[in-house]
């Protein structure tokens, strides 16, 4: 039986997006239950979320990985190491 995972995307730029997709379009085949994203720029998240209706966006980092099992940190390296403090 395959483990159902939850997953959350942190940045929706080229990279974000590009996962993003990716994770909505193997949902099933890789027991992805949820989808999770955040971004500060709310426009970002609008988007994506027009784009993707299966995504869910958070209003906050901390609200965004809290119950999901896997993180895609997808921001400017320079801001890997803040973000990644926070998870």
């Amino acid at each position: 039986m395959r483990r159902k995972m939850r997953i959350c995307v942190i940045g929706t730029g080229s990279i974000g997006k590009r996962h993003l997709k990716n994770c909505v379009k193997l949902q099933n085949e890789l027991g992805i239950t949820e989808i999770k994203c955040f971004d500060p720029n709310g426009d970002r998240i609008k988007n994506i979320c027009k784009e993707l209706p299966e995504i869910k966006a958070g209003n906050s980092l901390e609200e965004s990985i809290s119950k999901v099992d896997a993180v895609f940190v997808c921001v400017p390296t320079s801001l890997h190491l803040p973000v990644i403090s926070e998870i």
